[in-house]
């Protein structure tokens, strides 16, 4: 299980009053998550923060972006991963 880089566009709130031309200009959030990508489905992207070698497929701290959020997945390359031998 590779460590991957997600950009997506995350959904937001304010308070402040919005005019509608200020409605129509709203866009989602530019955001950049890294994590273990668990699962990509064509519902969206599970991924987690911590993996443990010892218990494969097993995960925590984890979270779903719907797909129709997401910008782009990189992988990242910068060891092994939790199923790669050392």
């Amino acid at each position: 299980m590779k460590a991957v880089l997600v950009v997506w566009l995350d959904a937001w709130q304010e308070q402040n009053e919005v005019t509608t031309a200020d409605a129509e200009a709203h866009r989602g959030y530019e955001t950049h998550s890294v994590g273990y990508l668990v699962s990509d489905t064509e519902a969206g992207v599970t991924l987690a923060m911590d993996g443990f070698p010892s218990h494969p497929n097993h995960y925590k701290t984890h979270a779903f972006i719907p797909a129709g959020m997401l910008v782009e997945i990189i992988p990242l390359r910068t060891g092994p991963g939790l199923d790669d031998d050392a």
